[in-house]
């Protein structure tokens, strides 16, 4: 049974959370809004639900003028998906610029709001990529914004490279990741936090929060190997904004899938 359990788990057919993964159900379930915007949730409704939506609104507008500066807009209209959609905030602005929509989250209560803010048909929703490796090739926009930072990088370049795969020939991409905390002495206490439970409870007593509250990593990407996962998935020229998110050089990137840009002729003559 063990050694079936295992096997499964290679093929992707069951799924195995990771320690950010499991931070993440637990946002989900004792307060969803703090972990997507930093506001309590109660606060959250009482307050912030129409800023909140208008954000959305602001930062994929962003994205398509990004697209558009870059000549890297989507070559079709088909199929649209968000990683890490949380409450759908992102999704809700590709409704009317894609016939059909995909929310994926980790959390199951998070994709129960994306539900609840998303009344739509054509919205879809899944707990992990590995439920849409039969759709490998054929989306023509993936997005993730605010959540790579989250997820430690030797599971998030296996994410990037899923994503760029989904991706038919001439569907674009949007994706957000840091590169690097520039207060470095956070940094290192930061890694040491983040792998012993003591350290983060007792951050969370030092900042009057429960004291069992998850863990919210911020984690660095190296551009080398984002790069090379682009790279092997056709795409030869993308465009990138650099911001700080928190005292962490924030990345945006946006690009599109077009096999053969990116091999150089090997007629020297020609």
């Amino acid at each position: 049974m063990i050694v079936l359990i295992l096997k499964r788990i290679r093929q992707g057919r069951i799924f195995m959370p990771s320690a950010t993964d499991r931070q993440w159900q637990r946002w989900g379930q004792v307060n969803p809004y703090y972990g997507i915007v930093g506001i309590e949730t109660a606060e959250f409704e009482a307050r912030w639900r129409s800023r909140f939506f208008e954000t959305g609104k602001i930062h994929m507008d962003h994205v398509f003028a990004q697209l558009a500066r870059y000549d890297v807009a989507p070559q079709q209209h088909g199929k649209a998906l968000d990683f890490g959609c949380g409450a759908g905030r992102l999704l809700l602005q590709l409704v009317d610029r894609f016939d059909g929509i995909v929310g994926v989250d980790v959390s199951q209560d998070q994709l129960a709001l994306a539900r609840q803010n998303v009344s739509s048909d054509k919205l879809r929703s899944f707990s992990s990529l590995d439920e849409l490796a039969g759709e490998t090739g054929t989306f023509d926009f993936v997005n993730t914004f605010v959540v790579l930072q989250h997820i430690r990088p030797e599971q998030g370049y296996g994410i990037i490279d899923t994503l760029l795969k989904l991706l038919r020939p001439g569907g674009s991409f949007a994706l957000h990741f840091t590169v690097g905390d520039i207060r470095e002495k956070r940094r290192r206490l930061n890694w040491f936090r983040y792998r012993l439970p003591p350290l983060h409870w007792a951050y969370n007593i030092s900042r009057r929060r429960p004291w069992n509250e998850p863990i919210m990593e911020m984690n660095a990407y190296d551009m080398a190997v984002v790069g090379a996962i682009m790279m092997r998935n056709d795409v030869g020229r993308f465009g990138c904004s650099l911001f700080d998110h928190t005292g962490n050089t924030g990345m945006l990137c946006v690009g599109r899938r077009e096999p053969g840009i990116n091999v150089l002729p090997q007629n020297m003559e020609s």
